[in-house]
Formats: structure tokens, C-alpha cells, sequence
């Protein structure tokens, strides 16, 4: 295990020739194995829209908290909205993390059967008022990693010697949820357990993740050893959820990772852009995955199934399904 995260990059991907993407997949099958994170570099995201995301956000968060407090999330039905400082406890154990968050996704009506259904985080946002080029902003920044985020799969497909298309059917109606995070300086007198993100993994099937120059990611080694993940202009990284875990019978790894901000006078801004598949899609072993000496380790179940599972992991029995 080194002490660096793989850079992976994917600009050979334009000029469609098999043995590009075959040398793309193999290299994502070894940073899955190894650490469950890289550094996606040469994706092609408009440079433009990533610094608009990166502004709009910015100014979101420097709003007083009256104003930010109009589109507090558990006001929307969808909790899509804001997450004040200090509301979440990532590890679940330690003091409360020193962020606070702004969730969005794509819009859906009200007739929408999943909204209907009143799963979380399906539905309409909350955007806020007073913001010029706010909701244009984020909705340019999610049709873009998106569409990254399902080649993506693709790739992991291939990593896992099967069919590219392997995943598509069951990303048709996928889960794409995206976070904005400020987290301010760490305060010098703050407890010992505090971070602005406790050690967690993500529950999905794979987050890409967006930050700025401030630094403050970590990730866990196969060793114990917590990793810098250090800024990489216009990279993004890229890790892998219990989901994606589940589904290869552990072949890859879900590696916990977590943040503080180790900046005395400056926030520290990313955007975190959760992907994972249809509620309703059956998630059991690969095939490629599993042997008479490595049967599967996991019971078959839906992606909701999976979802709840982590809540009441997380938080107990009883709560609702969290992105």
C-alpha cells in the first residue's frame, strides 16, 4: 500500500479504442482492491462549470444563517436543503462534525412513484431565494457528473470482466444526490474526537468527489494508516460505497476516510456527488466475484433494502432510508 492514492486517467477514453478502456479498467481494478479511492483525472467536466458549482456554493454558505435557515432541510419532504454546523456525527461516536452541507438532486414531480412513495431524498429541492444562477449552477454540475458517474460504472464493469453494460440496466432510475460541504477552520481548542467529517464509508455504489485547494481528506489504509488525500487541480477522487463492496463479495473495498480542515484563517468547500442505483434493483454477488472456495458473503436484496440496512446499522432500528 503506498502512501498515495492511484491517479487514473481517463482522457484516452475519447478516441473509443478497446485496448484504452481495457487499460483504464484494469488500473481502477487494482486502486479498488488496494485502497477504494483515486484521483480521476482527463474527465472531461467543463472546467467552467465545476468553478461555477465551486461559487455558487460559496456564496450559499456566507449568507447569514436566517437566510440559509429558509431552506432548512427538514422542512422538504425530500431533505433535500440545508444541514446546519454540527447537525450530523459521521463515526457516530465522537463530537458532532464541524460542517455544514447543502443537498440538491434533480427535480421530480409529486407523480413521480418513488416520490410517491415518499422515499427519501426523491422529490423536489428547496432552492434557495436570492441567489442568481444558483439552481442553473447545480443542476449544470449534476447533469455533468452524471454522465461521468455512469462511465464510470461502465468501467467498473469492465474491471470486473464483464460486459461494459453490465451495470446499465440497473442505473436507469439511478440515485444521484450531490452535497455541498463547507467546513470552517478547525478550532485549536476543539475536542480530540472532533472532525469536520468523522471516519465513515459512504453506504452507495460510488461517490465522486470534487474539492478545493484547502486539503484536510483522509483515507484509511489496508495497514491502519490514514492517508493524505492531497488536492489535485481539476481531479476529482473518486472511492467506492458498501454498496459497490456488497456487490463484488468485498473484492473491493469500502475504506473509510474522513475529514478535518486544518486551515487556521480559511473554509475548505467540496461537493460530493453520491451515484447509486435504482431503488428496486437486485443486488447480489457477481458473478465474476465469487467461487466454490469464496462463496458470496451477503443475502441478495433490492439497493433500498441495502439503504436500510446502513440506517439501522447506523441509527437503529425504525429510522427512514438515508442517501
Amino acid at each position: 500500500m503506498a502512501d498515495k492514492l492511484p491517479i487514473i486517467d481517463v482522457s484516452g477514453l475519447a478516441d473509443g479504442r478497446p485496448e484504452a478502456r481495457g487499460a483504464i479498467a484494469a488500473q481502477i481494478e487494482r486502486a479498488c482492491r488496494d485502497t477504494g479511492f483515486f484521483y480521476l483525472v482527463g474527465h472531461g467536466i467543463d472546467p467552467h462549470v465545476i468553478d461555477a458549482a465551486f461559487a455558487a456554493s460559496q456564496r450559499f454558505f456566507r449568507q447569514p444563517e436566517p437566510v440559509k435557515q429558509q431552506v432548512f432541510h427538514k422542512q422538504s419532504k425530500s431533505l433535500a436543503g440545508w444541514e446546519p454546523l454540527c447537525a450530523q456525527s459521521l463515526d457516530g461516536v465522537s463530537a458532532p462534525d464541524l460542517k455544514e452541507s447543502f443537498y440538491c438532486s434533480f427535480d421530480l414531480p409529486d407523480e413521480h412513484p418513488y416520490v410517491a412513495a415518499g422515499m427519501r431524498s426523491w422529490g423536489a429541492n428547496q432552492w434557495p431565494a436570492g441567489l442568481p444562477g444558483f439552481r442553473a449552477a447545480m443542476l449544470d454540475y449534476l447533469t455533468a457528473v452524471t454522465a461521468l458517474s455512469h462511465e464510470v460504472v461502465r468501467l467498473f464493469a469492465l474491471s470486473l470482466r464483464l460486459e461494459a453494460g453490465h451495470f446499465d440496466p440497473m442505473f436507469e432510475e439511478a440515485s444521484c444526490h450531490l452535497r455541498l460541504v463547507r467546513y470552517p477552520p478547525h478550532p485549536a481548542a476543539a475536542p480530540a474526537d472532533q472532525f469536520g467529517a468523522g471516519a465513515h464509508t459512504d453506504w452507495g455504489a460510488v461517490t465522486l468527489l470534487m474539492q478545493d485547494g484547502a486539503g484536510g481528506l483522509q483515507v484509511k489504509s489496508v495497514q491502519g494508516q490514514w492517508i493524505d488525500a492531497t488536492p489535485m487541480p481539476g481531479a476529482l477522487i473518486v472511492n467506492i460505497g458498501d454498496l459497490m463492496a456488497r456487490w463484488t463479495n468485498d473484492y473491493y473495498r469500502s475504506s473509510p476516510h474522513r475529514v478535518r480542515n486544518r486551515q487556521t484563517d480559511g473554509d475548505r468547500y467540496s461537493m460530493a456527488f453520491f451515484y447509486a442505483p435504482d431503488p428496486q434493483a437486485r443486488i447480489e454477488c457477481l458473478p465474476t466475484c465469487s467461487s466454490a472456495q469464496n462463496p458470496p458473503r451477503y443475502a441478495p436484496c433490492s439497493a433500498i433494502e441495502h439503504m436500510m440496512e446502513m440506517v439501522d446499522r447506523t441509527y437503529g432500528k425504525g429510522r427512514s432510508v438515508a442517501a
